[in-house]
């Protein structure tokens, strides 16, 4: 008879396969930690999977899973692109394929005329309404989406996920129930250690950018952490300016390397001028973004030839310290000034630097190692940035 493992989102279950288990999806999805052996009351078995076979049921079982919430999961799937903007480039694709003579014996309804917003509402009201049946009919729009466990066809496995994700609640539960298919043995390697997926290159304009960030994104995220590697200037002998920056960025796009990278310039006179001098169009898996404007830095204390004074500093002194939290700027009730240092005759602009640079980054790494907690609000949206970078490129696929 075989056994199943079987994906559920919100309760719903998908991506069922016999003898086996998607490891595609775990790789998307999840982190070895969040794999789970343990006891559970039969009672506890899915409901839309087996029905009443286990309701009454006052015994239990040995459960081996992948747990994670949907808003986590959601998120993992976005830091490589995903969105809804590529979802639907690529219903439009598979439709377009379904016209032109793609095989649909399986189906008694015509899903290549349905709209991208239609078959999403109707996926919506699917899942969140919890439709089932058993028939396995392809005869109306609905069953349809049910027949094919709520997976888009002709979208990859990421975009199908993704879309399923998008219209569950972010706190419902990702579950992906592999006890049946080890309890008899079709699976015999401990799936947590099979875990594999690409990590996303990380490039900025110096090695302690690149620690700052890495730290920050360990103490804010850590169940993202994982999905990013910072480029090691140290083991690599690298330079670090933002023109450097520029000259490793297409040295990447030249030698065609095909992991994700993200450039991360500062947003400051030479960083913005060195961005601006990047091609307008990079391959796909390449893309750059700057330190985003902060509103702390729109009247932020400078000191230069005519003294002291409170500008808008965006574009023009925000580096990598500027989003450490109030915590480690501001000493003796104000933030640690800018001296402007410098004048670029090509940007008709000053740059300017922090005064207290090395000491606010010693701060910031004892108060890490204390394992101290404070607010980072412009550390978070920097963070944010980055998640997003990928659905930002133009192109939807």
């Amino acid at each position: 008879m075989g056994a199943y493992s079987y994906l559920t989102i919100a309760d719903y279950p998908t991506f069922t396969n016999k003898n086996t288990y998607f490891e595609e999806v775990v790789n998307l999805l999840f982190q070895p930690g969040e794999y789970h052996v343990e006891e559970r009351p039969l009672s506890d078995k899915n409901k839309l999977y087996w029905d009443d076979a286990f309701e009454n049921d006052s015994g239990s079982y040995r459960s081996y899973t992948f747990r994670q919430n949907v808003a986590i999961c959601k998120k993992r799937l976005e830091i490589f692109g995903c969105s809804m903007i590529r979802i639907r480039a690529e219903w439009n694709a598979a439709r377009k394929t379904l016209k032109d003579g793609y095989d649909m014996s399986d189906y008694n309804y015509p899903i290549e005329r349905v709209s991208f917003k239609r078959y999403y509402n109707e996926l919506a009201n699917v899942l969140s309404n919890k439709i089932i049946n058993y028939e396995r009919q392809r005869d109306t729009l609905q069953n349809c989406i049910i027949a094919d466990e709520l997976i888009m066809q002709g979208l990859s496995t990421a975009s199908s996920l993704y879309a399923i994700l998008s219209v569950a609640h972010p706190a419902s539960i990702v579950e992906y129930e592999l006890s049946d298919v080890i309890e008899s043995g079709w699976v015999v390697n401990d799936p947590s250690t099979q875990i594999s997926h690409e990590k996303v290159i990380v490039l900025t304009e110096g090695k302690t950018d690149a620690k700052i960030l890495d730290e920050a994104l360990k103490f804010l995220y850590p169940q993202f952490q994982p999905y990013y590697q910072f480029m090691d200037f140290e083991g690599l002998k690298l330079e670090g300016s933002a023109s450097a920056l520029v000259r490793t960025v297409k040295a990447f796009a030249s030698a065609k390397v095909k992991h994700p990278v993200i450039a991360i310039f500062d947003n400051d006179t030479a960083g913005i001028a060195e961005f601006e001098r990047l091609p307008a169009i990079l391959a796909d898996n390449i893309t750059a973004i700057k330190l985003p404007d902060i509103k702390l830095a729109k009247k932020y204390p400078t000191i230069g030839p005519t003294g002291f004074r409170k500008i808008d500093i965006n574009g023009l002194a925000c580096s990598i310290e500027l989003y450490l939290g109030d915590d480690i700027l501001i000493s003796e009730g104000e933030y640690q000034p800018i001296r402007w240092n410098g004048f670029d005759p090509k940007a008709k602009k000053y740059q300017g630097s922090l005064i207290a640079k090395d000491s606010i980054q010693a701060t910031f790494f004892q108060k890490i190692a204390l394992g101290d907690k404070w607010p980072m609000p412009e550390m978070e949206l920097l963070l944010s940035r980055i998640f997003s970078a990928f659905q930002l490129k133009t192109s939807p696929i």
